[in-house]
């Protein structure tokens, strides 16, 4: 290629070397497509002038330039000379010569030649191509490919036919979204139960209105909402996107926004007499605890006052204000705060102003608040311009009473009768008249009437002290009972004895008013208040007159603990409550909404968080306050008296066995039956008034049982299946003695095993055995 010598270095370097100058040894196989490594290039052999025949022309034209004899002038109008062109034919010859110098058509046609393109190599042969290519492997995968482009033709078909059915599908919907939106609907929750039912689509983000109607509905009723889900087949998001929306807020102290919103929603759904409801707040111990949280990107532990800012003081203290149905038994957390120590009145007296403000603005109606006697409680409500005389406060134009938590008050009137004495009405009342009670009734050597009172009642240390429950126990019902009925017996002699037993009773029937919990039992004292009911306003107010004339005394000096001017003020807010919603139209009022079991409760509830932890961290109280919002509080249950007969008439109903424990002369009592004269209740229904008093032949049956069972305890206590063993040996020896029917025997074993329970249901000293009373 003569053209290549022309070419500069970067020309030349792009061209490529054709396949004729390499060697068929140089290349990797026949096929002459690679060549091997180290190939060199040879030297092309072919001669240009060989390979290209240059035939001779047949007729040549020649430029001949006309002499100066042979040119004329013609015209002076012609000034142009006329060349004249003469043809010359060589002769044929028969053989084909060479030029020696090819003329300009030639070299025009070599030029082409030169420059036209590297001819390419023709492609193989069928033959040679099906050689190389059918391996197995390449087989395989032309199959493969094959296939491939047919499964990617259906899917370009399937695609197009989608996009059709698709604009389709979506002028269709926007005609009916247009019809829908042209229908009167009754609500606007109808409105959205219709689009979600006919519009929702799998994996479909939900709109702002179906969460608030999804919420709204399952705030009503959980068990409506699974069963629409559920079995109805009605489109409404899970139950577990429900509570995540409900639980998606932090819950740091302070007021929560986002929960207010959604506890707005809830109240959206209730009803007026349900809206109606009372706040309670208490604070609770936590640890001094530095914990950093990742998930909030700060520091948890130290004072926390939400809103009116944080300390760098570590928190001991979580007060928690919590909001509880008047009328109706639902309850909720609102806020909690953390504070270095007991919270600052005037700090606490603010707090309780904005709480009221904002559950009234969410759509509550607050009616009262609920505290203890702390002394930043009393203070905070000093500064709201509480007392005794007018227990309530106003926030705008609504009335919000405060009261005190009765059972710390009767736990307060115990810690102080520990120690002193009390003047009531004249007369002087000791606790010592109770511990002697107690000690005739734990000596006794075949029944028990105070199967309750322990010597954690009687010698409290300084957690029991702190225990509402054993107070409550101490000023209970039956303890002036056994009192009057050691007293008629003469077993106790004290000049205050009597004195005693009155105070005690009063205090139980003030408690049973001011902690009623239906609006009507057999018990008259703990039945709410109402019109029908007017012995309870008469008794709160009795109860109002003497407490107000309570004195403690000590060294011949009297003083007044504020417990007592705390019950004052107690019952006159209460009183003043059930008056306006008197007016309101409510006819009753239940006490036992207006204490703070429902805080307590709460605590137990954070301690129990990982088995017991008495005083959790400030991050374990935030996240147990979040779980709390989403779930139900922890209910524990109580034992009671074993009543025997009574328990066995209600599980069986049996009339043989009625005739057989019942006694017939119910309205008179002999000497053995004081106890039951003075536990029964005063009612004028004489259905109610008194206690079902056992037969002659029944007492005798559950005292030789009582022997029987003492005398087994005290000598072998360790005696493995001790239960069946002795209701063997009893049923053996007693049964004949109440002439039961064959048809009563299973009635029998309930007895023995109701009895056996409360006799050896806890621990149990060889010389000091618990018995049984014996209460049809």
């Amino acid at each position: 290629n003569l053209e290549l010598l022309n070419f500069d270095e970067d020309t030349l370097y792009k061209r490529h070397v054709c396949g004729d100058h390499f060697l068929a040894s140089d290349f990797v196989s026949n096929a002459r497509h690679r060549l091997k490594p180290f190939a060199i290039p040879q030297q092309y052999d072919g001669k240009e002038e060989d390979d290209l025949h240059i035939i001779p022309p047949l007729h040549t034209y020649t430029h001949k330039k006309p002499d100066q004899t042979d040119t004329k002038l013609l015209s002076p109008e012609s000034s142009t000379s006329i060349s004249i062109l003469e043809l010359h034919t060589p002769p044929k010859t028969n053989q084909v010569g060479r030029m020696s110098f090819p003329s300009s058509e030639t070299k025009q046609f070599i030029n082409d030649v030169i420059l036209f393109p590297t001819p390419i190599k023709q492609k193989q042969s069928e033959e040679v191509k099906n050689e190389i290519i059918d391996t197995p492997k390449k087989k395989k995968l032309r199959s493969t490919i094959q296939n491939q482009r047919k499964i990617i033709k259906n899917k370009r078909s399937t695609i197009c036919k989608l996009r059709s059915n698709l604009k389709s599908y979506r002028q269709e919907l926007n005609a009916h979204k247009h019809l829908l939106n042209k229908i009167k609907y009754s609500s606007k929750g109808s409105k959205v139960l219709t689009k979600m039912q006919l519009f929702h689509g799998h994996r479909k983000c939900w709109t702002q209105a179906e969460k608030n109607f999804s919420i709204g509905l399952f705030y009503k009723s959980p068990a409506t909402y699974k069963y629409l889900r559920n079995k109805q087949n009605i489109i409404l998001p899970g139950v577990s996107t429900i509570k995540k929306w409900i639980g998606s807020s932090k819950f740091m102290p302070g007021f929560n926004t986002g929960f207010l919103k959604q506890l707005q929603l809830k109240i959206e759904t209730m009803t007026n007499e349900e809206k109606y409801c009372v706040v309670v707040f208490d604070e609770m111990s936590i640890k001094k605890y530095l914990e950093y949280s990742k998930y909030l990107d700060m520091v948890e532990g130290f004072e926390d006052l939400g809103h009116k800012g944080r300390t760098n003081k570590i928190a001991s203290l979580a007060m928690v204000f919590i909001a509880r149905g008047l009328y109706s038994r639902w309850k909720m957390p609102i806020t909690y705060f953390l504070s270095a120590s007991s919270m600052k009145h005037d700090i606490l007296s603010e707090l309780i102003i904005e709480v009221v403000e904002k559950l009234n603005r969410i759509g509550l109606s607050v009616t009262a608040i609920v505290c203890d006697q702390g002394t930043n409680n009393v203070a905070a409500l000093k500064k709201l311009g509480i007392s005794k005389e007018k227990p309530y406060f106003n926030v705008g134009t609504n009335t919000i009473f405060s009261i005190f938590d009765v059972p710390h008050i009767i736990k307060n009137f115990r810690n102080n009768l520990l120690k002193d004495d009390f003047i009531y009405k004249g007369q002087r009342i000791t606790f010592n008249d109770i511990k002697k009670t107690y000690d005739i009734d734990k000596s006794s050597g075949t029944s028990r009437a105070l199967l309750k009172i322990t010597d954690s009642h009687i010698q409290p240390g300084p957690f029991q002290k702190m225990s509402c429950k054993l107070a409550l126990q101490v000023f209970s019902h039956s303890v002036a009972a056994t009192m009057k009925t050691c007293i008629t017996t003469g077993q106790l002699t004290t000049s205050t004895a009597s004195a005693t037993a009155d105070f005690i009773e009063e205090i139980n029937r003030t408690f049973d008013c001011l902690n009623s919990k239906k609006l009507y039992t057999s018990n008259p004292y703990t039945c709410a208040i109402s019109e029908e009911r007017p012995g309870q306003l008469n008794l709160l107010l009795n109860s109002k007159n003497w407490c107000e004339q309570l004195r403690k005394t000590y060294n011949g000096k009297e003083t007044r603990p504020p417990c007592f001017d705390g019950l004052v003020q107690t019952i006159n807010a209460i009183q003043m409550l059930y008056i306006q919603q008197q007016k309101l139209g409510y006819t009753f009022l239940l006490t036992s909404r207006l204490n703070q079991d429902v805080i307590e409760n709460l605590f137990s509830v954070f301690r129990q968080r990982g088995g017991f932890n008495r005083n959790p961290t400030a991050k374990t109280f935030r996240t147990t306050f979040r779980i709390n919002i989403l779930v139900n509080l922890i209910k524990s249950s109580d034992a009671s008296n074993c009543y025997l007969g009574y328990k066995c008439f209600k599980e069986f109903k049996c009339n043989d066995c009625t005739h057989i424990f019942l006694k017939a002369d119910e309205y008179f009592f002999n000497e053995q039956e004081f106890l039951i004269f003075y536990k029964s209740y005063e009612s004028n229904d004489p259905e109610k008034n008194v206690l079902n008093k056992p037969t002659e032949m029944f007492t005798l049956f559950i005292q030789r049982a009582q022997k029987i069972i003492s005398a087994y305890i005290i000598q072998m206590p360790e005696t493995r299946n001790l239960c069946k063993m002795l209701q063997k040996k009893i049923k053996l020896e007693l049964f004949s003695l109440l002439q039961l029917e064959k048809s009563c025997d299973s009635h029998f074993d309930y007895i023995f095993n109701s009895m056996f329970e409360n006799y050896y249901g806890g621990e149990i000293q060889h010389t000091n055995v618990k018995n049984i009373t014996v209460y049809i």
